[in-house]
């Protein structure tokens, strides 16, 4: 299979919004498919490949991993305040939607950009599927485009939700302009379950996943005396994230001076500033530790070892982040809540998941972990487990691509 996948975020950018392509990409390319990522470069300030040289490294390429091009976005002092909030708010508003209703998007510089390679990819590469996956708008053009000029299907893939995404008055009639894809792929059921309101056809489900080669690691098994909290990922806001951290100061003032010496709040994601203020008030009481983004496996190694897990749940999103902490194989907590769908993986794997509403379910929660803190139980069946590897989803996502192209017209 010859596949363009195409994404916004180059796969070095450390974000999630770079994940779920990046991996697909080369889990179908270790299994034998010939896999083009398209993104923009990670810097806008380097040298774009020529198109003659994308069409000799086409020819020449190593398929045994994707073909990573990345796409230079022609400066537009215009998009990028836009983008920075550096308009009046009813020019920003307008700006938004002429660039979403006459042009690509928000990103239509980044589009321009990779307008000089579309050719190069139609006659050198000639895919049979393109795969675009939705965070903006500018994703879907270009995958609609170039499967149009190939005079092939294109699939689209939703990761984010279009209520989110979109402004409310061209909600309708841009999820019209892309009603043509041939399928649709999605992280979740929750995303499938919204996005069929919006597209009018049933989605296949696959999950973002994590490397298989998390297996190959020994997990500690040994009761540590440490007790960490961990949290992980976006807070959402001052107003979620500070009942979170008064739950966690009222356990603490349960626990005798000694006890605490062996209790650590971390924090780990893009809103260290927030948390690291909020969680000033924890300073007398416990230890801190607040990084910023950690490479995944820095992520992961701290996780393992952590007495729980935890994250903050907005009710707009799937938070594929559960997946990813099943995999340590420790307590998870999860606040203000949860919908089903969370749980019902939490159980598939075997998982101990806590999805707490209130301040004193926190304080309960912790409560029990603390008491059994030196049983050295890891919850999760390492069987179940493998379903969510990249690897494995991918067979999903192979299966759904060499659906569409066999029923080409």
């Amino acid at each position: 299979m010859r596949a363009i996948f195409v994404n916004y975020s180059h796969p070095d950018f450390p974000h999630v919004s770079s994940m779920r392509v990046r991996y697909f990409a080369e889990a179908l390319a270790h299994q034998g498919n010939k896999i083009v990522l398209l993104t923009k470069t990670l810097r806008n300030d380097e040298f774009p490949k020529t198109p003659k040289q994308v069409a000799e490294e086409l020819i020449s390429h190593d398929w045994g991993i994707p073909y990573h091009l990345a796409c230079k976005p022609i400066p537009n002092s215009w998009l990028v305040s836009v983008r920075n909030n550096r308009l009046p708010m009813p020019l920003r508003k307008a700006m938004v939607a002429w660039y979403l209703w006459c042009k690509h998007g928000v990103f239509n510089d980044w589009v321009e950009g990779s307008k000089r390679y579309w050719d190069i990819l139609v006659k050198v590469f000639r895919p049979e599927v393109i795969w675009g996956s939705f965070g903006h708008v500018d994703v879907l053009s270009i995958a609609r485009t170039l499967a149009m000029r190939a005079g092939i299907h294109w699939v689209m893939d939703i990761k984010d939700t279009w209520v989110e995404c979109i402004p409310r008055p061209l909600q309708r009639v841009l999820a019209r302009r892309f009603m043509d894809a041939a399928a649709l792929t999605v992280n979740s059921r929750f995303q499938a379950e919204r996005s069929a309101h919006w597209f009018g056809k049933s989605a296949e489900i696959v999950y973002s996943g994590v490397p298989s080669n998390l297996f190959d690691d020994v997990w500690p098994t040994e009761a540590k005396a440490e007790f960490r909290i961990m949290l992980v990922g976006s807070t959402y806001g001052e107003e979620r994230l500070k009942p979170f951290i008064q739950a966690i100061q009222t356990w603490l003032a349960r626990r005798l001076p000694d006890e605490r010496a062996f209790i650590t709040f971390a924090y780990a994601g893009g809103d260290s500033e927030l948390v690291r203020r909020l969680s000033f008030q924890l300073g007398n009481l416990c230890h801190i530790e607040v990084y910023g983004y950690l490479k995944f496996f820095e992520m992961i190694k701290i996780c393992q070892s952590s007495a729980v897990n935890c994250y903050m749940w907005l009710p707009t999103t799937f938070h594929h982040k559960l997946v990813e902490l099943m995999f340590c194989r420790r307590p998870v907590m999860t606040f203000p809540g949860e919908y089903a769908e969370a749980v019902e993986i939490a159980q598939q794997v075997g998982g101990e998941l806590y999805v707490c509403k209130d301040i004193i379910s926190v304080c309960n929660v912790l409560e029990g972990l603390w008491e059994n803190r030196f049983n050295g139980r890891r919850p999760g069946d390492l069987k179940a487990l493998q379903a969510f590897t990249w690897d494995a989803q991918a067979t999903i996502l192979d299966k759904t691509l060499r659906q569409v192209i066999a029923n080409r017209l």
